[in-house]
Protein backbone atom coordinates (compact mmCIF):
# COMPACT_ATOMS: atom_id res chain seq x y z
CA UNK A 1 0.00 0.00 0.00
CA UNK A 2 1.42 3.45 -0.92
CA UNK A 3 0.61 6.53 1.02
CA UNK A 4 0.34 9.39 -1.47
CA UNK A 5 0.83 12.87 -0.06
CA UNK A 6 -1.98 15.03 -0.70
CA UNK A 7 -1.97 19.01 -0.25
CA UNK A 8 -4.91 21.19 -0.11
CA UNK A 9 -6.07 23.13 -2.91
CA UNK A 10 -5.09 27.12 -1.78
CA UNK A 11 -8.97 27.59 -1.58
CA UNK A 12 -9.06 24.83 1.20
CA UNK A 13 -6.28 25.67 2.53
CA UNK A 14 -7.36 29.41 3.03
CA UNK A 15 -11.06 28.06 4.39
CA UNK A 16 -9.65 25.70 7.28
CA UNK A 17 -9.36 26.97 11.01
CA UNK A 18 -5.76 26.65 10.29
CA UNK A 19 -5.93 29.66 7.32
CA UNK A 20 -8.20 31.77 8.93
CA UNK A 21 -6.26 31.58 11.81
CA UNK A 22 -2.83 32.38 10.07
CA UNK A 23 -5.09 35.59 8.40
CA UNK A 24 -6.19 36.78 11.74
CA UNK A 25 -2.92 36.70 13.58
CA UNK A 26 -0.66 38.16 10.60
CA UNK A 27 -3.61 41.28 10.53
CA UNK A 28 -4.41 41.59 14.21
CA UNK A 29 -0.83 41.67 15.31
CA UNK A 30 1.43 42.56 11.85
CA UNK A 31 2.80 39.31 11.16
CA UNK A 32 2.96 39.02 7.81
CA UNK A 33 2.69 35.50 7.58
CA UNK A 34 1.86 34.20 4.02
CA UNK A 35 1.74 30.46 4.56
CA UNK A 36 1.86 27.61 6.51
CA UNK A 37 5.67 27.75 6.73
CA UNK A 38 5.87 30.89 7.78
CA UNK A 39 3.23 30.57 10.94
CA UNK A 40 5.33 27.34 11.68
CA UNK A 41 8.36 29.15 12.38
CA UNK A 42 6.48 32.32 14.13
CA UNK A 43 5.05 29.50 16.64
CA UNK A 44 8.27 28.24 17.37
CA UNK A 45 10.22 31.16 17.65
CA UNK A 46 7.37 33.24 19.91
CA UNK A 47 6.38 30.70 22.19
CA UNK A 48 3.89 33.55 24.24
CA UNK A 49 3.35 35.42 21.59
CA UNK A 50 1.73 32.03 19.71
CA UNK A 51 -0.17 30.59 22.16
CA UNK A 52 -1.49 34.02 23.46
CA UNK A 53 -3.00 34.62 20.20
CA UNK A 54 -4.29 30.73 20.09
CA UNK A 55 -6.18 31.41 23.21
CA UNK A 56 -7.58 34.72 21.93
CA UNK A 57 -8.28 33.61 18.41
CA UNK A 58 -9.93 30.45 19.84
CA UNK A 59 -11.84 32.89 22.43
CA UNK A 60 -10.53 30.55 25.53
CA UNK A 61 -11.38 32.24 28.71
CA UNK A 62 -8.80 31.70 31.09
CA UNK A 63 -9.83 33.67 34.58
CA UNK A 64 -7.84 35.15 36.41
CA UNK A 65 -5.82 36.00 34.11
CA UNK A 66 -1.78 34.10 33.36
CA UNK A 67 1.07 35.28 34.95
CA UNK A 68 2.66 34.00 31.85
CA UNK A 69 2.12 31.43 28.36
CA UNK A 70 4.51 29.56 29.26
CA UNK A 71 6.45 29.59 32.62
CA UNK A 72 9.28 28.36 31.31
CA UNK A 73 10.81 28.76 27.05
CA UNK A 74 11.41 25.14 27.45
CA UNK A 75 9.67 22.53 25.91
CA UNK A 76 8.79 19.90 26.97
CA UNK A 77 8.05 20.35 30.75
CA UNK A 78 6.88 24.02 31.21
CA UNK A 79 3.78 24.89 32.79
CA UNK A 80 1.23 26.76 30.63
CA UNK A 81 -0.96 30.00 31.87
CA UNK A 82 0.65 29.73 35.21
CA UNK A 83 -1.85 31.35 37.19
CA UNK A 84 -5.24 30.77 34.99
CA UNK A 85 -7.97 28.32 35.47
CA UNK A 86 -9.51 26.68 32.25
CA UNK A 87 -13.68 25.87 32.69
CA UNK A 88 -13.61 22.97 31.03
CA UNK A 89 -17.63 22.72 30.76
CA UNK A 90 -17.65 26.09 29.98
CA UNK A 91 -15.97 25.65 26.89
CA UNK A 92 -17.18 22.69 26.23
CA UNK A 93 -21.08 23.50 26.15
CA UNK A 94 -21.18 27.00 24.70
CA UNK A 95 -22.95 27.82 21.41
CA UNK A 96 -20.67 28.69 18.71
Amino acid sequence: MVLQSRQPSPEQASNSRMGRFRAWVSSARGLGLPDYRALWRWSVSDLEGFWEAIAEFFDVALPPAPERVPAEEVVPGTEWFPGAALNYPEHALRDG
